[in-house]
């Protein structure tokens, strides 16, 4: 009896690490297929890595441009696709593998930093792969949609 006793306390034991282990996540992740969290109001997705000299440049200046403008009138999302977190206050980030840049804008893009704007329907209307786009592009797209 004390054997089971004792096997049943390390197989609840090593169950309940394997859990926490698998909680304990240090950025969030959006987990949505459908987008729904997103419909309602216009939405900007951008996507970059930690390892990219380009994004670590650009995070600050979207927190600065469009998140502290507009997080309360659009939705506003860093996809990070290195699975890491940028160094900014504030900004919500995170990795979200249903987010990818083709299934959102309907093209292929495999630079970063990137970005795709999008109607409260979460209709593509404007997207830039790498630097096609800067922007300032996005934010005159985005004040028409919040308008």
């Amino acid at each position: 009896m004390k054997k089971l006793f004792l096997l049943s306390v390390i197989i609840f034991t090593l169950f309940g690490c394997t859990v926490i282990k698998s909680t304990a996540i240090d950025f969030p992740i959006l987990d949505t297929s459908t987008a729904k969290d997103f419909r309602g109001k216009p939405s900007v997705i951008v996507f970059g890595g930690t390892y990219c000299s380009h994004c670590v440049k650009a995070i600050p200046l979207f927190k600065t441009n469009v998140w502290d403008v507009y997080h309360d009138k659009a939705n506003l999302w860093v996809n990070v696709v290195d699975k890491k977190k940028f160094d900014v206050e504030e900004v919500a980030q995170g990795f979200n593998p249903n987010f990818t840049f083709e299934k959102i804008a309907f093209r292929k893009c495999e630079s970063v930093p990137s970005w795709v704007v999008l109607d409260k329907n979460f209709s593509p209307v404007l997207s830039s792969c790498g630097g096609e786009k800067n922007m300032e592009d996005m934010l005159v797209k985005l004040s028409e949609l919040v308008e």
